[in-house]
């Protein structure tokens, strides 16, 4: 096995939506980029591999790196504002309580993007160790690679299938058309290709006709299309791809603009004379903008004097257009021509300012999500709307005035007609193509005839290579369309509704509760900025989900920092504070220790490449954090999981968290393997093959534990974001603490030690004192206390070895019982008849030897008290020393006592499965806690799984057999308990139905009596109550169901009229004025 083996070749789990073709479930193309994200990903991250095993760290290989890692990150970030924007809230219309988590991943994939990002520029800059951090490099590549895979894993298996059966295949293609009209223009003619690339060739016309289904009935737009899908890469192929014009999504970096000017200044143009500079008539688009802007005013003046609000739906939609316009085109000339003008001013004072203010914009998008409730709320909103676009006008007239005086004519002078016909066509290409097409036919209806063929003319004449022609002809249609008045204002407001209506326009829901306004009338004196500021707090550009909003699409080149250390911490501080109120909190502070844990091993994984000595404690350290997280796991998916979706409301909510448990088991189980190898090659002699091969093992190690940590730690702050808080909405303190309970219930004792031992050391001694009043809290009923006090102050103490100070039998003479006893006649097994095992106990109280404390108890007049045994007799060597599993004497040479032995209770048993329940204080007779039994804390008992659901009764079995009376909580005795939830012993049970049907405790039947009732039924049917009791009725209270209610006379058998049964009892009769 080699260091670098790809995801590819990893044994991923076939998606239940293989096989299916693209033209049966259009929705579908988002598998089709999934496979080009894993290839591409497993391309780079084997260049990046070879690179560092070939030790060839140039900078040509961190410059290809760097330009198809920020191709492949552009990608992915529209690619996944498809789903958030388009996808998830199309599904959420049908399911609900599923997407969430998959937009809380996508956020998390995307810090991890900024790390990679955050080497590659050390790399470029060489701050530091250029090895080292070549190794860092791959390693966050490594992560990235894991948690895609991972996402889209769980997309194809939950997401997809969920669509495919929700959404006709007629609606999963406009799904798939408003993705692509989200896309950036110049990016959707380079992502197509790429898409495609990694197809063979039948898929690739899958693909084609599909888009053909699903493009409207536009020719030219199919025709542009299909030809960016059928555009065959040069002979590099996807190499040709990076580099190209989507880098104006990142912003013109100075050198880009330096070589394309001096190559277009070199070139010489035929048009130079004909046709007029094209950055001139920049003042028309302005005046578009600002006519419509001013009209919008208009309208709300409008609506405010006359108070009718009949039109202020279409001006929200109008207002959102509008506002998408100048977030793009604010972008544009801030990344294109301002960059240039700063550029040719040297080292002056820049000429340009935000065309457009960031807060404004934030608090002018929540205001468009509000909805009045009263005519009175209607009107400070109308004017508080007013008010922001009256002051968004004003900084807009003044910054579109500075562009055309200052930046515009410093850009004819210093550029030709074709440099300035290729910046406005990169404008243009940087709008998705939805709003591409929008706009243009928007701008096209304020030209006039004159202004429209100068325009098209331009398009045509200064046609760049990079552009095909059916682009420019579609580009040309639109134009036309536009001027010629083909799309009415109405019918063009009509299409603006379906666009933006048919998805999430602006912010995500949960940012909805954020929009608040308070029922108070508009002053004019007031501080109106103040309060609407107020009212909508400024937020992180992350949180606009608006599919046009720019400031999320832009590459975030300065917010690169390592993110692994920043979300362990955050995600400790993000523990509340208030972890002792409810009993689920306690699931926070075994998230910290996990997470804990996790970045321990991280450190330990990078240790192991200098100091194979660490390799131990890895494999101690790895293997109880593989068993602790396997129980957390185990404890969601049986008990946590179902109680939540066992909420009507809450279904659906946590399928997704079951399938990464079900993924995570699998970086383990890696784990575990490559562990194993490096176990095999480290035994053997230390050649230079094994040495290298070792060194691949550690690399591969450190990645998969870096993997492993990011994606466990993401997984469990999405279940304390999403999950956990839906415990306070949803359940009561009580029904959290019978949660707890049965988590607890299925751990067995020397499980739940290591946990408790493991967890302790996580915390502080105040957190340690509140996790523990929650578990005393919720097993109150149990002698889980007194389970807890045995050992955990004083287990270092009990654990010391007798062995360190050595064995000297200190008894003399023979004491009574010093000799072997047997289980058979034949004299060949040692033990009684109660237990097979090797020993017996040396009973303080009479100083005589029992094979076992039930033989003690039944040939003496009183009780063992078992915690007071101290020693033990070999029955091989006859040797008394202090208790233990094994004999200390020489001769015996570690002889066992017994398969099974508890310290605590002093018991041997060399036969049975037998487990010791922390809550009971016992040792029981099975598999274990979470195997075939769990504890009820309720009940205080050890039950059946089989019993997972019955009638709890508050310590039920601490009380006496009801026939004979014996303490049911210690009896040796198995145990029968009622459907009505008391228990007797099985045997006394078997006597008691022979004379009885009926509880002893509570009369309700012992089972289902149907048949014997049926029998009842039959005979009374045919018995003849005497004439002087013929219409006698009688007042009955019926045992089984608690109805009170009549029956006709008869001496033993009264029917309940409610449900049928015979198990009743007789009140009296009734009155004959009642009847």
């Amino acid at each position: 096995m080699g260091g670098w083996k790809s995801h590819s070749e990893e044994e991923w789990p076939e998606p239940s939506v293989a096989g299916v073709r693209l033209v049966d479930a259009p929705i579908l193309f988002f598998v089709v980029t999934h496979k080009a994200f894993r290839l591409e990903l497993d391309a780079v991250r084997r260049v990046a591999a070879e690179a560092a095993e070939a030790g060839a760290l140039s900078g040509e290989v961190v410059v290809e790196l760097s330009r198809r890692l920020e191709f492949l990150k552009l990608v992915y970030d529209y690619h996944s504002l498809a789903e958030d924007e388009v996808i998830f809230p199309a599904l959420d219309s049908q399911v609900k309580n599923v997407v969430r988590a998959y937009s809380l991943e996508h956020s998390s994939i995307d810090d991890s993007f900024s790390c990679i990002f955050h080497y590659l520029d050390l790399l470029m800059n060489k701050e530091e160790d250029t090895s080292q951090t070549f190794q860092d490099l791959i390693s966050s590549i490594v992560t990235v690679q894991t948690m895609i895979y991972h996402h889209m894993h769980k997309e194809e298996e939950q997401i997809f299938p969920l669509l495919m059966e929700k959404c006709s295949p007629e609606a999963q293609s406009k799904l798939v058309w408003q993705y692509m009209c989200s896309v950036p223009t110049m990016l959707l003619e380079e992502f197509l290709p790429w898409t495609t690339l990694y197809l063979s060739s039948y898929e690739k016309l899958d693909v084609l006709y599909c888009i053909q289904l699903m493009v409207p009935k536009e020719r030219l737009l199919q025709e542009v299309l299909i030809s960016w899908v059928q555009r065959e890469s040069s002979s590099s192929g996807a190499n040709s791809i990076y580099g190209k014009r989507h880098q104006l999504l990142n912003g013109l970096s100075n050198m880009d603009i330096l070589n394309r000017e001096h190559q277009f200044k070199k070139a010489c143009s035929i048009h130079n004379n004909c046709v007029e500079e094209p950055v001139k008539g920049i003042h028309i688009w302005h005046a578009a903008l600002r006519r419509d802007l001013d009209q919008i005013v208009e309208e709300l003046l409008h609506i405010r004097s006359s108070n009718c609000s009949t039109s202020l739906s279409s001006i929200f939609v109008q207002l959102k257009f509008i506002v998408d316009v100048l977030i793009f085109y604010s972008n544009s000339v801030d990344k294109i021509f301002c960059n240039l003008s700063n550029l040719e001013a040297e080292n002056s004072k820049s000429l340009c300012n935000p065309l457009i203010d960031e807060c404004q914009i934030k608090i002018l998008q929540r205001l468009l999500l509000y909805e009045p409730r009263s005519s009175a709320q209607l009107e400070n909103f109308v004017e508080m709307l007013y008010q922001e676009l009256e002051s968004l006008g004003r900084g807009l007239g003044k910054n579109l005035m500075l562009l055309e005086t200052e930046v515009f004519p410093s850009i004819t002078k210093s550029c030709t007609i074709e440099m300035q016909m290729t910046l406005l066509q990169a404008c243009l290409y940087m709008m998705p193509l939805g709003l591409l097409r929008c706009t243009v036919t928007w701008f096209s209806s304020h030209l006039t005839e004159s202004q429209s063929n100068s325009i098209i003319e331009k398009v045509e004449l200064g046609l760049h290579s990079a552009i095909s022609k059916s682009f420019t002809s579609l580009l040309c249609q639109w134009i036309r369309i536009g001027y010629s008045g083909k799309i009415s204002t109405e019918k063009f407001r009509e299409n603006l509704v379906e666009m933006f209506n048919s998805r999430s326009f602006y912010l995500a829901e949960q940012n909805r509760q954020k929009t608040i306004f308070s029922d108070w009338r508009f002053n004019p004196n007031s501080t109106t900025k103040r309060k609407i500021r107020a009212d909508f707090p400024s937020s992180s550009a992350s949180e606009e989900t608006g599919e046009m909003n720019i400031p999320i699409f832009f590459s975030q080149k300065l917010k690169r920092m390592p993110p692994l250390h920043r979300d362990l911490v955050e995600a400790d501080h993000a523990t509340s504070a208030t972890l002792e109120y409810r009993p689920m909190d306690a699931v926070f502070y075994f998230h910290r220790g996990l997470k804990k844990d996790l970045e321990y091993l991280v450190i330990l994984s990078a240790k192991l490449a200098a100091d194979v000595g660490f390799l131990t404690e890895f494999k101690k350290r790895f293997e109880l954090l593989r068993t602790i997280y396997q129980i957390h796991s185990d404890s969601e998916d049986e008990i946590v999981f179902p109680a939540l979706e066992s909420k009507g409301a809450l279904q659906n909510i946590s399928h997704s968290y079951s399938l990464d448990h079900k993924l995570e088991l699998k970086y383990f189980t890696k784990t575990s393997i490559i562990l194993e190898e490096i176990s095999e090659l480290h035994d053997q002699q230390g050649s230079n093959d094994t040495r290298a091969r070792l060194e691949k093992f550690f690399l591969e190690i450190h990645h998969t534990c870096l993997s492993l940590c990011k994606v466990l730690s993401g997984h469990m702050h999405r279940e304390e974001v999403e999950i956990f808080p839906l415990f306070r909405e949803s359940f009561s303190v009580e029904e959290e603490e019978t949660i707890i309970g049965r988590m607890l219930g299925s751990t067995g004792a020397e499980m739940l030690k290591k946990v408790i031992t493991w967890l302790m050391a996580h915390l502080t001694t105040v957190e340690q004192q509140a996790m523990v009043s929650i578990w005393l809290k919720v097993a109150k009923n149990t002698k889980f206390d007194e389970w807890l006090r045995e050992w955990w102050e004083g287990m270092a103490k009990l654990t010391v070895s007798t062995e360190e100070e050595g064995f000297r039998p200190h008894h003399e003479g023979v004491i009574p019982g010093q000799s072997p006893s047997y289980v058979d006649p034949l004299g060949e097994t040692f033990g009684c008849k109660h237990y097979k095992r090797n020993c017996k106990l040396l009973a303080p109280c009479c100083n005589k030897l029992y094979t076992c404390i039930r033989c003690h108890d039944k040939q003496t007049d009183h009780s063992a008290d078992r915690k007071a045994i101290t020693e033990m007799m070999c029955m091989k060597c006859m040797v008394i020393q202090p208790i233990g599993q094994k004999c200390m004497s020489q001769s015996c040479n570690g002889f066992s006592m017994g398969s099974y032995y508890c310290r605590i209770c002093k018991l041997f048993d060399d036969e049975r499965q037998i487990y010791r329940c922390p809550y009971c204080d016992v040792c029981r007779v099975g598999m274990g806690l979470g195997v075939d039994y769990f504890h009820c804390m309720k009940c205080n008992a050890c039950m059946a799984k089989a019993l997972s659901i019955h009638i709890c009764r508050e310590k039920c079995l601490e009380d006496n057999c009801p026939i004979c009376h014996e303490c049911m909580f210690t009896s040796y005795t198995a145990l029968r308990v009622l459907p009505c939830g008391h228990a007797m012993h099985s045997s006394c049970f078997q006597n008691y139905i022979c004379s009885d049907y009926i509880c002893p405790i509570c009369s309700k039947s012992l089972g289902d009596m149907q048949v014997c009732f049926g029998m009842l039924d039959s005979m009374l049917a045919e018995a003849k109550i005497p004439e002087e009791y013929s219409g006698r009725t009688q007042v009955i209270l019926c045992n089984d169901c608690e109805h009170r209610g009549t029956a006709s006379f008869h001496w033993l058998h009264h029917k309940c009229s409610c449900c049928g049964s015979y198990n009743t009892k007789m009140l009296g009769d009734v009155p004959k004025s009642m009847l």
